[in-house]
């Protein structure tokens, strides 16, 4: 006999939707700060930065267009300051003879927060020490010091560095030790008593070659101040009896 229709129509579409929703698309990393890739724009970005420090130290500013590949992960202020702090470390190593020290571990692609030999950062990768005692540093201190603005401690001693004690160290606020002794470093600028959280200062047996200024009574807060040795000219003042904090002289 004939065959007999199919008693129900075929199966629909299931009317459910899938269990499982479809995996999302990974979200993107962090991208360096757009453009900076390129060195015009990474040296014109710097040059805008140190518009207050003109002229330029061509040799830092040609590392960090051509030959520097570090990029900060945005262009916020913090990475700008790393820039500047960045500029000036460049310039101490080439006024330091750094090719010569005894722990390089400088440039590269790194952060200067990240393993750069004696440095030590705060939590917003600002310079906060500066510790390359005895590791034979050499040439001279540049005025570019004065560009680390957060520096609370610098030690560059028992090194062959000579030439003036740079007065731009001044600047530096929040320094609250400093030790340049064993060197062949000269003269003490002014500027030095200006600053208000400084409780250490070491120059023994550095070749200062002058007078203490009558503005050393402004350093009410120095505890420790070593001197011994360093071939000041005349007598101590007797306005060091004013710095009411000193305990070691």
């Amino acid at each position: 006999s004939p065959t007999p229709k199919p008693s129900a129509a075929p199966t629909t579409l299931p009317s459910f939707s899938p269990s499982v929703s479809p995996t999302p698309k990974p979200s993107a990393a962090p991208t360096a700060a757009p453009g900076l890739e390129d060195p015009t724009v990474r040296r014109d970005h710097v040059t805008s930065l140190l518009q207050a420090h003109l002229p330029l130290n061509t040799d830092a500013l040609n590392w960090i267009a051509d030959v520097d590949t570090w990029q900060p992960e945005s262009s916020a202020t913090a990475a700008d300051q790393e820039w500047i702090d960045r500029y000036a470390l460049h310039i101490l190593y080439d006024a330091t003879i750094g090719d010569s020290w005894n722990n390089q571990g400088w440039f590269g692609t790194t952060s200067v927060c990240s393993g750069w030999y004696g440095i030590i950062c705060d939590s917003q990768k600002r310079v906060l020490e500066i510790d390359l005692h005895s590791n034979n540093l050499a040439g001279t201190l540049p005025t570019e010091l004065g560009l680390l603005a957060k520096m609370g401690d610098l030690w560059i001693s028992q090194a062959s560095t000579s030439g003036p004690i740079p007065s731009e160290i001044g600047a530096l606020t929040d320094l609250s030790s400093i030790s340049l002794s064993d060197t062949t470093l000269s003269g003490f600028p002014t500027e030095l008593c200006a600053l208000p959280n400084l409780v250490y200062l070491s120059l023994r047996n550095s070749p200062i070659g002058t007078y203490l200024p009558l503005e050393i009574e402004q350093m009410t807060n120095l505890v420790n101040f070593r001197m011994q040795q360093t071939m000041i000219w005349g007598e101590l003042p007797s306005h060091i009896g004013r710095m009411t904090s000193l305990q070691e002289l």
